[in-house]
C-alpha cells in the first residue's frame, strides 16, 4: 500500500489492462499480414513508428537519423540499429540527404503510414466507446488525472536518469 490506501500494483494493473486492450483491439482492423508485421515490432520500434509519424508531419522528406535518436534519448547506434530492423520490415525508409550526402533521412514506409492511420482511427473509436458512459465532468477528470500522472511519471524518470549520471 502506498500513502494513498491505495495498492500501486493495482493502479499500474489497471492503466496497463487499459492499454493492452486498446492496443489490441486496435490491431482487429489491421489486415492479417499488418497485425503480424505490428506485433512483431518491440516496444521501441512502435515508438519509434509513432515517433517518425509525428516528426515528419511537417518534414515528408523525412528526419535526420541523428535528430530521432535525440528524441527518443536513445544513442545513436540504438536507433541506428532499430531503424535497420524496421526498414528491414518494411515499417521504414530510409534515403540519403540530397544536400548532405552523410546524412541519413527517415521516414514512414507505406505499410507503416497504413499502420499509424488504421491504428489511431480504431483507437480513436475504441476511446470513444470507452468514454461514452462518462459524464463530461468524468471524462475531463479523468483526462486531468492522467495528464498529472504523466507529469509526475516524467518528472520522476528525469530526477531518476540525472541520479544515474
Amino acid at each position: 500500500m502506498n500513502q494513498t490506501g491505495m495498492p500501486s500494483r493495482r493502479v499500474w494493473t489497471a492503466l496497463i489492462e487499459v492499454c493492452d486492450r486498446l492496443r489490441e483491439n486496435a490491431f482487429l482492423a489491421q489486415s492479417a499480414k499488418q497485425t503480424e508485421l505490428l506485433l512483431s515490432l518491440t516496444g521501441r520500434q512502435q515508438k519509434i513508428l509513432k515517433t517518425v509519424h509525428t516528426l515528419t508531419l511537417s518534414r515528408p522528406e523525412g528526419i535526420p537519423l541523428k535528430e530521432l535518436a535525440e528524441t527518443l534519448s536513445l544513442s545513436p547506434g540504438t536507433t541506428s540499429e532499430a531503424v535497420e530492423n524496421m526498414v528491414r520490415a518494411g515499417t521504414l525508409q530510409r534515403s540519403i540527404c540530397a544536400s548532405d550526402r552523410r546524412a541519413v533521412r527517415i521516414r514512414l514506409s507505406e505499410s507503416g503510414r497504413k499502420i499509424i492511420t488504421v491504428g489511431q482511427e480504431r483507437l480513436d473509436h475504441l476511446t470513444e466507446v470507452f468514454l461514452q458512459d462518462l459524464s463530461p465532468e468524468e471524462k475531463q477528470q479523468l483526462l486531468q488525472l492522467l495528464e498529472r500522472f504523466a507529469g509526475h511519471l516524467q518528472v520522476l524518470i528525469a530526477s531518476s536518469a540525472s541520479s544515474h549520471t
